[in-house]
């Protein structure tokens, strides 16, 4: 199986970084059985196979270089975060768990936090705490997106709806439990993410191992997103620009909407049209002093996406108009 990604990879072959996570994940059970835990029984553990099929290709794409932020719903006992740990040391790891067994969670946390300065734990339901996240941290965009939390009901579905909205671009997505039959909330999840045109999937790998009495399954996917730039600086177009933003912020594949205002001072109304995304994309306002049509070109503005479609104030634009643009562009990214 080859392993697609933009970017160049850790010098070190993959060998190496299997022999370290049969140390690192040994060690782990012994600290986890030392307090009374099996790691054999708890949920979450990606550790399978006599080769460890899924841990190998999870961290064959946490590797690379360029990889420098993880993100992940379900901690449980930490086993994959010691994959990800293993695979690319430099990368933050930020994971959302509800602490369902909540001695073995922070048993697993403490002990992986005394090597790793840099994972972060975020106690809640990750349908509401994602949200909550990406407000706080306008500035964090996962580059890898693990998908491992609650499998049934409307979990899967909304996890993969929030993460989008913090996916890098580029970015890979890992669906553990990835199972018509088995774990069909998590099929359903992938497929409307598919529907809607936000993520396209890579494909789906198999073990022989029936874990728990059902087929272990995974899939690699990527969010396919969009970012739409809007430049005005004439508050009689407000109007017009609310509803750009209605039409476009609720776009399934806008992950963000950048408004730049052109002119000496930001007006409060136009400021108050920033909001963080929550079932709908972000909004930023950028302030620019010196009115140029280049503003809208301008490569520091906040863009994790691969597609961006340049807006003009005025322009009364639909949800049909959007999926031609982002139909074209996804057809062929290069023109």
């Amino acid at each position: 199986m080859g392993y697609h990604w933009i970017g160049r990879k850790h010098a070190l072959p993959m060998s190496h970084y299997v022999s370290q996570l049969r140390a690192k994940k040994d060690d782990h059970a012994s600290r986890l059985s030392n307090a009374g835990w099996d790691e054999r029984e708890v949920r979450g553990n990606i550790y399978n196979g006599r080769d460890l099929e899924q841990s190998r290709e999870y961290m064959a794409y946490a590797r690379p270089l360029r990889v420098k932020t993880i993100c992940k719903v379900g901690f449980a006992g930490g086993h994959a975060a010691v994959a990800y740990a293993t695979a690319n040391p430099d990368a933050a790891i930020y994971s959302f768990d509800d602490f369902g067994k909540r001695e073995l969670t922070q048993l697993a946390y403490d002990a992986l936090k005394e090597t790793k300065s840099d994972l972060y734990l975020r106690e809640g339901d990750s349908t509401v705490e994602l949200p909550k996240f990406s407000a706080a941290h306008p500035d964090v965009y996962c580059d890898v997106i693990s998908v491992d939390g609650a499998h049934h009901a409307h979990y899967p579905d909304v996890d993969l709806d929030n993460f989008k909205y913090l996916a890098n671009y580029p970015n890979v997505v890992l669906i553990d439990d990835y199972h018509s039959k088995d774990w069909p909330a998590v099929y359903e999840g992938v497929a409307n993410r598919m529907k809607e045109g936000s993520m396209k999937l890579r494909h789906v790998s198999a073990s022989s191992i029936i874990f728990r009495g059902k087929q272990k399954q995974w899939a690699i996917g990527e969010y396919t997103l969009l970012t739409v730039v809007v430049a005005t600086m004439q508050l009689e177009r407000l109007e017009s620009l609310r509803e750009i933003l209605k039409v476009t912020t609720h776009h399934p594949a806008v992950q963000h909407v950048v408004v730049i205002w052109n002119g000496e001072e930001m007006p409060a109304e136009v400021y108050q049209l920033e909001r963080p995304p929550n079932k709908s994309a972000r909004v930023t306002v950028v302030h620019r002093k010196v009115n140029s049509l280049n503003n809208r070109y301008d490569p520091l503005l906040p863009i994790h996406t691969g597609a961006v479609m340049v807006v003009d104030d005025d322009l009364v634009i639909s949800k049909e108009t959007i999926d031609c643009a982002f139909g074209a562009w996804k057809r062929d990214p290069s023109r």
